[in-house]
């Protein structure tokens, strides 16, 4: 804005339409002389006079407008502290700048601030129902796995030597057991001797390669055992004279294509008698179950 009187360019916002430099109030988008609505004064010598009460009006508009100090009440409120006193007079500075250029962007920030503080504590939350049902669901399927397992329910099938049984598409024939001489094996555990369950698996029409079944042991009382892996006694095995090639694991036996093999076990010195146990495994509900238990009881000879 452009002052009438005094024609100084100032920011007519930040100075309330009132001349920084001459007091001189203006209307917002008119010019006008402040004299012509001010119709009569009477001066020394009894005359009207509008000079004299535009001089008037002049001074009181100075001593209101310093009094409230607008300027710097606005200055204070935009930049949240006290503004220092300073002179009216002079070119707009920076600072006086700076409210005006805040009142667009405050509402902004403020905006982004509260969908800030919105959305952490909504993904907080997410996260942690997330986390509980997670947790919640684990248990629940681990009781339930827990539960069938201590639970089972299972068929026992005892077959005799030389009989021929089904499992996993497979007819499996137990066709002998007994000791292994181990003479020449001078780092044999003491108390112990080594056996062999000699068996013949033929794969019947269609046979699954996906097996599931691959749990084999050996009972006698007071005691358990699994086969011993081929691989860790392959020494052994070739200065017992014994082919590696037939040696069978719980893994391979129903993997093989030629059928024929033996199992080897660790059994006590005094043992006599046994039971081979080749359990049938099934999926249910998406756990490993025992379907059928086929055990086949054997006496122990001489191999």
């Amino acid at each position: 804005m452009r002052c009438i009187k005094c024609g100084k360019h100032f920011d007519e916002e930040m100075y309330s339409c009132i001349c920084p430099k001459c007091g001189t109030y203006n209307r917002h988008g008119e010019e006008y002389n402040v004299n012509q609505y001010y119709s009569a004064d009477f001066g020394e010598d009894g005359k009207v006079s509008t000079a004299a009460q535009a001089r008037q009006s002049h001074e009181e508009l100075h001593r209101m407008y310093e009094g409230q100090n607008v300027r710097q009440a606005h200055t204070a409120q935009w930049q949240g502290q006290q503004a220092p006193n300073a002179p009216w007079q002079g070119q707009r500075s920076a600072q006086a700048v700076w409210p005006v250029q805040q009142i667009n962007r405050q509402p902004a920030k403020q905006k982004q601030a509260e969908k800030r503080r919105v959305f952490l504590p909504v993904m907080l939350i997410m996260i942690a129902v997330i986390l509980l049902v997670t947790v919640l669901v684990y248990q629940v399927m681990k009781t339930n796995a827990l539960k069938r397992m201590t639970t089972l329910d299972y068929e026992t099938a005892e077959h005799a030597r030389g009989e021929t049984f089904e499992l996993e598409d497979r007819e499996i024939t137990i066709t002998a057991a007994g000791k292994i001489d181990t003479e020449v094996i001078t780092a044999m555990p003491e108390g112990e001797k080594m056996i062999a369950v000699t068996l013949n698996v033929e794969e019947l029409e269609g046979a699954d390669w996906d097996v599931r079944s691959e749990v084999v042991y050996v009972n006698y009382p007071g005691n358990c055992r699994q086969p011993l892996p081929a691989y860790e006694i392959e020494d052994i095995l070739v200065v017992l004279g014994i082919d590696y090639d037939r040696a069978l694991s719980a893994y391979n036996y129903l993997r093989r294509a030629d059928g024929a093999g033996f199992f080897l076990f660790m059994v006590d010195e005094d043992v006599k008698e046994i039971e081979l146990v080749l359990d049938e495994m099934e999926m249910e509900k998406g756990v490993l179950t025992v379907k059928t238990k086929h055990v086949i009881p054997l006496e122990l000879g001489e191999e």
